[in-house]
């Protein structure tokens, strides 16, 4: 598991390693999630990667977008608890097989 406090390093680390899940949020500095999601098509290593976007943005527009860029999932973070972010990931990765 990696971790990075920005979205370049996001997509540093994912232009330079296989990820099956990225937990992603549309509000970062240096490189936004929106940004990430246009680059990380590019860059993305695995076709199967599961791009989850966990934001508190919940206008249609932002969650349109992001999936149409490819995010596969929306959630809004302020409704989760940690087991409800567990029951995403476990639904996510059984999704990639």
């Amino acid at each position: 598991m990696d971790t990075a406090s920005n979205g370049k390093e996001a997509l540093e680390l994912c232009k330079d390693n296989t990820y099956d899940l990225v937990l992603l949020d549309l509000m970062m500095p240096v490189l936004d999630g929106m940004g990430f999601l246009k680059e990380a098509k590019l860059s993305v290593n695995s076709p199967k990667t599961r791009i989850v976007v966990m934001s508190n943005l919940s206008g249609g527009n932002e969650v349109k977008e992001a999936l149409s860029l490819g995010a596969h999932r929306h959630a809004v973070k302020s409704d989760l608890g940690p087991a409800d972010v567990m029951d995403i990931v476990n639904k996510e990765l059984s999704s990639a097989d």
